[in-house]
């Protein structure tokens, strides 16, 4: 996708100080067990040298023709992994954040404390997830992608988003809507889904598209239907959410990330 789009890949790794995180004491003098130092630079020089290592991985797939000839550049942080990402997306702003994910077998195993799910529900930024395994060029290609809208003006920045991010394919699109949101009846969500179809046939014309009613706004219908669709692709519009909505009503899209192996593109509404 960065080749395509003409952008360099910055490779972000962070490591976590288990001294920052467990010897600190809240107490009126704050105390250090000596050593801590060498071993944090010792931990510092660790990361980098895993850095380093995926660097020559990524270069030799480069070189053999497996990936895509692209500028590398790479940044080693301290830091708690999701917020070490947050916090660099704010300052940098990146177009696309990238990040893999297990399969959903073990994702459901690991439902708290999810890097990806705690990026996701920031809300803030278009991340793509790429689930183990996934084949390459059914990522970079996808024939049929679906499409869970809100039904407003944010799902045509959105569409308007995916469509950029993959400039030179022909993909068919099924437009959906999923949300809790009350009001909402059944034809109302029918006439919303039309005009959606009608302004996305006249304005992105590589891409055809359909809709697809969800019986219900849950995880297991929207993942019958893409197994219907054969979709290779998930979108989903994605709102910022504050720390107390995250820890206690996680996002939609953290919610599809553990229910599904398909690759997710996330973006901020």
């Amino acid at each position: 996708i960065a080749a395509r789009l003409e952008t360099p890949v910055k490779l972000l790794y962070s490591y976590l100080d288990p001294y920052i995180a467990g010897n600190l004491q809240f107490s009126d003098n704050i105390s250090y067990e000596l050593g801590e130092s060498g071993a944090r630079e010792a931990m510092e020089e660790a990361g980098r040298r895993l850095m380093h290592n995926f660097l020559e991985r990524v270069h030799r797939g480069i070189a053999d023709g497996l990936i895509s000839k692209v500028k590398l550049e790479s940044i080693v942080v301290e830091g708690v992994p999701e917020d070490a990402i947050i916090e660099y997306a704010k300052n940098e702003k990146p177009p696309l954040i990238v990040m893999g994910t297990r399969g959903s077998e073990q994702k459901s195993r690991e439902l708290i404390g999810s890097v990806t799910g705690e990026v996701l529900d920031e809300g803030r930024f278009t991340v793509l997830t790429v689930p183990d395994p996934t084949e390459k060029d059914t990522l970079l290609r996808p024939d049929n992608i679906l499409f869970l809208g809100n039904l407003d003006q944010n799902d045509i920045i959105a569409l308007d988003t995916l469509y950029r991010l993959y400039p030179d394919i022909h993909a068919s699109v099924t437009l959906s809507y999923m949300s809790r949101r009350r009001g909402l009846g059944e034809t109302a969500v029918k006439a919303g889904l039309k005009r959606l179809k009608t302004y996305c046939d006249n304005n992105f014309s590589r891409f055809s598209f359909e809709t697809a009613m969800l019986p219900k706004a849950s995880e297991d219908d929207f993942e019958k239907l893409a197994e219907k669709h054969k979709c290779a692709l998930l979108v989903v519009p994605n709102r910022h959410r504050n720390a107390f909505s995250r820890l206690f009503k996680p996002g939609i899209a953290n919610r599809i990330l553990f229910h599904t192996d398909l690759p997710m593109l996330v973006i901020p509404k």
